[in-house]
């Protein structure tokens, strides 16, 4: 039976309460991944799920080792109106649109045409092309309407975005003394935020490092040297002036940034006493270095201060998000293949008080590299354990916005295509923070796991406090006889199946199973 005829005797089975279809299919080495879609609105439940992952397993074409996935065919407003626009910016970038309706059961969108590009929608074929990708994407028909109308160019698109709340980068110094220059009045920014050239900059911070060399005039070809003038005594006058060129760097709690400047006459005996760590308002316009091609602050002027007591980034954490967005948890069902005709069910082994009492999300990320401040991450996955049973699993991939380079992409096969329609990172952590909300995290290895985390969780104004516990330490405590506490080597110890390493979601659903069979080890606090 071919695997699009056991689809259609499962909806036959269920009496097409789900419409069950084909999603992404893929070839891992020797098992073959596939996505089984099923309509919004009904719910799938974990016998159900069973009752049928038994089915297929039964039905589909033997000597194939499969990874079967439920995963609902979620579709709203505003995530059909976000996959709108995502086509219409890589398609047909030129085009000036609103988007005007989404009818209330989903399957038709309404765009508004500006008149001077309505004629290029219809002939570029823009009602058909997203009718076609909305349904191969959704796997349902989703008919496109296009209404010729004036829009103003400059009036907002009415396409949801996702909108980063604005955060004052400016930090509060006190007593701020004109110096070399005059007094700054505007507010010090984040020198992290400083990115392009653009005049009129102003930073704070601690001098690193300062020195300085004498600039002297020119000489014209064929012109002798000016010596200074002699007294009445026949004696060379002390030159009263020379002018300096000062090099500096300043760093605040987000980054340095390199400083030139200029003395005068007026300012240099000041300029002199500036030494590292003096903590200073810089103020000038932001250039590229001609010989370094990086970014240099060419300051004007220079004023004392006192920084903030305490020193760093202040952020707004945010809030619990209602709802999920982007990214949505689906219920776990195990994929170890087992006798087809047994019942696929929970161990009924006695519950550790540590798993009893907490939740707990045990996550992987896949990066682009090893440092977190350098590096980006590419793919989340995690599961949450409740009662000692893996209950949920949260996967995505997450859009870098840059290249990852080939040697990344030979550690865990993720390239730049299958990573360029998924959300960014602060979509992708907005709905993870609310997955892990008052659980535990769990990683092998945390420390690296978290160092993302923590860094790009602050970034997206999300605080990670929850307590840790690390896998790979509980292992090593508890786990005797084997040659290294690899996750693999300590997965086999134990029994533990780890199919396809380093893909995040298959590393937690491995790191969940090994904690499981440890955690009667661990106190109900997480200390052991």
């Amino acid at each position: 039976m071919t695997l699009t005829e056991a689809i259609e005797k499962l909806n036959e089975k269920t009496e097409n309460a789900y419409e069950f279809m084909i999603g992404n299919q893929a070839h891992h080495g020797d098992i073959l991944t596939l996505e089984i879609r099923y309509k919004d609105g009904t719910i799938l439940g974990q016998d159900k799920r069973n009752e049928c992952l038994i089915f297929l397993l039964e039905n589909l074409p033997a000597g194939v080792v499969y990874d079967i996935k439920f995963v609902k065919n979620f579709k709203t407003s505003e995530v059909i109106k976000k996959s709108t626009e995502d086509i219409i910016k890589s398609k047909f970038p030129s085009l000036i649109y609103e988007v005007e309706s989404v009818s209330e059961n989903l399957d038709e969108i309404t765009l508004k045409i500006d008149e001077d590009v309505f004629d290029y929608a219809q002939s570029r074929g823009v009602k058909q092309t997203l009718s076609k990708e909305l349904t191969e994407l959704y796997l349902s028909p989703v008919n496109v309407n296009l209404v010729k109308t004036a829009i103003e160019v400059n009036e907002e698109n009415e396409v949801p975005v996702f909108i980063e709340e604005k955060v004052d980068h400016t930090i509060p110094v006190s007593e701020v003394s004109a110096f070399c220059g005059d007094v700054i009045d505007s507010k010090p920014t984040y020198i992290k935020d400083l990115t392009s050239p653009r005049p009129q900059v102003t930073i704070c911070g601690k001098i690193k490092y300062i020195n300085s060399r004498e600039l002297k005039k020119k000489q014209k070809e064929g012109e002798q040297e000016q010596k200074p003038p002699e007294n009445e005594e026949g004696e060379q006058e002390k030159e009263a002036y020379v002018k300096k060129l000062f090099k500096f760097s300043v760093e605040d709690f987000s980054g340095s940034i390199n400083c030139i400047y200029f003395s005068t006459k007026t300012t240099i005996a000041n300029a002199e006493k500036l030494a590292s760590g003096s903590e200073v308002v810089v103020f000038g316009d932001l250039v590229i270095d001609e010989y370094s091609g990086g970014l240099t602050l060419k300051a004007k002027a220079i004023n004392l201060c006192v920084l903030p007591k305490d020193f760093k980034e202040e952020i707004k954490f945010k809030d619990e998000p209602e709802n999920y967005t982007w990214c949505f948890p689906e219920p776990y069902v195990s994929k170890e293949q087992v006798d087809l005709f047994s019942v696929l069910s929970g161990s009924d082994s006695e519950v550790s008080p540590f798993l009893a009492k907490n939740d707990v999300v045990v996550f992987d990320f896949e990066t682009t590299g090893l440092s977190a401040t350098d590096c980006k991450i590419i793919e989340i996955g995690a599961v949450k354990v409740h009662e000692g049973k893996i209950v949920e699993q949260f996967e995505t991939f997450v859009n870098p916005e840059g290249h990852i380079d080939d040697d990344s992409t030979l550690v865990h096969g993720i390239t730049d295509e299958m990573v360029k329609d998924a959300p960014n990172y602060k979509m992708a952590l907005q709905d993870f923070y609310k997955f892990t909300r008052n659980a535990f995290l769990c990683a092998y290895n945390i420390a690296f796991d978290f160092s993302f985390l923590d860094l790009y969780g602050r970034k997206a104004g999300f605080n990670f406090n929850n307590p840790q516990i690390d896998a790979l330490k509980v292992a090593s405590h508890f786990v005797k006889g084997v040659k290294n506490y690899k996750l693999k080597t300590v997965a086999d110890k134990l029994g533990v199946v780890l199919d396809n390493a380093h893909r995040a979601v298959y590393d937690t659903i491995a790191t969940a199973e090994v904690l499981i069979k440890l955690a009667g080890n661990v106190n109900v606090d997480g200390t052991f």
